[in-house]
């Protein structure tokens, strides 16, 4: 019997196989978030369609008074807007948390891949809105059209 027969590894083709394609896989996956991936973050960097920056305020009664930058009540959000609601104070309870308040807008954004975001710029929390369907979409689309 020749020695080398004995001594060589019936898995070594094997394993150089699964390297070399594990190698690949990640030089692919690095190549397409390098080059080709339009989103970084959670957040997509399509072109802005539309761009509203927008205050929030809290009402004792539980409604929420929604502002433009200059003041102006573009809307106030009672018991018909429980997902907008749920969205802003769940943004507020994240600037709390870093000592800010409504003083700063947040910025309420359409893009051209059809996302429309909510983001606070403070904490840079972002809200992909129609995740959440086209019924809950429908206030902050009023929002934006609102001049």
């Amino acid at each position: 019997m020749n020695m080398e027969n004995e001594n060589k590894d019936a898995i070594w083709p094997f394993a150089k196989f699964i390297v070399a394609g594990l190698i690949v896989f990640f030089v692919g996956v690095w190549v397409y978030t390098s080059f080709f991936k339009k989103e970084i973050n959670g957040f997509s960097y399509s072109k802005v369609l539309a761009e509203k920056k927008i205050h929030v305020y809290d009402h004792v009664n539980g409604a929420i008074k929604i502002t433009d930058t200059s003041g102006q009540v573009l809307t106030i959000i009672e018991n018909n807007g429980a997902f907008a609601r749920v969205v802003f104070r769940t943004l507020a309870k994240e600037r709390i948390m870093v000592g800010v308040g409504p003083e700063k807008p947040f910025i309420l954004t359409a893009r051209q891949n059809g996302i429309l975001s909510i983001l606070d710029p403070i904490t840079n929390s972002n809200i992909d809105i129609n995740a959440f369907g086209e019924t809950n979409m429908k206030l902050f689309s009023e929002l934006l059209a609102l001049n």
